[in-house]
């Protein structure tokens, strides 16, 4: 935030202090933090189709969890916290799945 004040800053030093220049420091930080979270979800994406079951959309659970043990540092919500987050597709009791675009959602 910091480095981005800077360069706002540098632009007109003397409006420094304006609401106006730190509105445009905030949407700044907004726009590069956005594009380094969208590829983030980009790869996480990826990740997740790696691992998908057939072409549905959705991740078996236990397939999540794998990838967990396999040393991925994302994947361990527990299944209550994917229920209540509307990620857990439970239609068929057997084989419960991850709705990878919930997910990343």
């Amino acid at each position: 935030v910091r480095e981005v004040r800077k360069e706002v800053v540098s632009a007109s030093p003397e409006t420094r202090t304006s609401f106006g220049t730190t509105t445009q420091v905030l949407e700044e930080v907004a726009d590069r933090y956005g594009r380094w979270q969208d590829s983030e979800c980009i790869a996480l994406k990826e990740d997740l189709m790696q691992h998908e079951h057939g072409e549905t959309g959705r991740v078996l659970l236990k397939d999540f969890y794998g990838a967990a043990l396999n040393g991925s540092l994302q994947y361990t919500e527990s299944k209550e916290y994917l229920r209540e987050h509307g990620i857990l597709d439970e239609t068929n009791p057997s084989q419960p799945s991850v709705i990878i675009s919930n997910y990343i959602n």
